[in-house]
């Protein structure tokens, strides 16, 4: 009724329970989303308390390209929709799609922390909208053929983004990544960017713990356990040569993972200790900034 195309359409969905009326599997909700997402609506999930469905409540938000919240405690909810409606007040694009081609001799391995795939080389990934000061991250993992030692440069990757500006115009923008071949290992270790080889393990640690999570759920829960000990190990591994902001970022996502992981046994993740940790890895899948209304 009160959708309007020249407008940002965003839903706000609040839930303290589980869904029992219409669609009820993720793999059903996750569908509306991707068809809200078509028709130019996002629905931003808010799952307050411990008995919702956060999986229910990831899926929809993940595929209308809004955001999800868990909200341990009610008095935190006048800080998420202080965050929503801050940020719906300052778009200045929508409709974005990022478009990557591979040239033959790249073979990309997958995005990060993404569901979306890359076939015949070529990689597709829709936003809703961006804020005036977001920032939006995609990490490609990459296998690259060896070129010709001190040969020109050669391309990586090509990406093109197109998307509708703040006043309605079609603007596009394209950019590519090129490397050169060496063969001197010493200073290829050096031409590594300390931060982007920390943010890109963090990214990767978002996947590792959807599928902790999976273990947890399935009564591995020991095996989860090393899950989490082993994403804990890469992260300060990769800790002690970041920058400091990645640094920082970087030990909170230790804190996280401990966390939860005190709070695991036998049977899974308590309550809290589950949502908790999808709603961090929800994040940082969806390049999503972190804020106070986590417990």
């Amino acid at each position: 009724e009160f959708f309007d195309r020249e407008h940002i359409n965003r839903v706000l969905l609040l839930s303290d329970g589980i869904a029992n009326v219409g669609p009820c599997s993720n793999r059903e909700i996750a569908r509306l989303g991707h068809e809200l997402a078509k028709q130019g609506r996002s629905v931003t999930t808010i799952g307050l308390g411990e008995d919702y469905n956060e999986d229910l409540m990831t899926a929809l938000a993940e595929a209308s390209d809004a955001n999800y919240y868990y909200v341990a405690d009610a008095e935190a909810l006048p800080g998420v929709f202080e965050n929503e409606l801050g940020e719906l007040q300052s778009v200045v694009a929508r409709g974005l799609v990022l478009e990557i081609s591979f040239p033959e001799g790249v073979e990309p391995l997958g995005i990060l922390g993404r569901g979306e795939s890359i076939e015949k080389n070529r990689g597709r990934i829709a936003f809703g909208t961006l804020a005036e000061g977001q920032d939006r991250e995609i990490f490609v993992a990459c296998r690259v053929k060896p070129g010709p030692v001190g040969e020109k440069a050669m391309t990586l990757a090509s990406a093109k983004l197109s998307y509708e500006g703040a006043t309605g115009e079609g603007i596009e923008k394209t950019s590519e990544v090129s490397v050169k071949s060496i063969d001197d290992v010493g200073l290829a270790e050096q031409s590594r960017v300390a931060d982007i080889t920390a943010r890109a393990e963090i990214y990767r640690n978002a996947a590792a713990t959807e599928q902790a999570i999976a273990l947890a759920d399935a009564g591995r829960g020991d095996e989860a356990k090393s899950q989490l000990t082993s994403q804990i190990a890469k992260l300060r591994e990769v800790q002690s040569a970041a920058p400091a902001a990645a640094a920082a970022e970087i030990e909170r996502e230790i804190g996280v993972l401990e966390e939860s992981q005190s709070q695991l046994d036998a049977d899974g993740f308590s309550k809290e200790g589950r949502k908790a940790l999808q709603w961090n890895s929800f994040n940082r899948r969806n390049a999503k900034q972190l804020d106070k209304t986590a417990p």
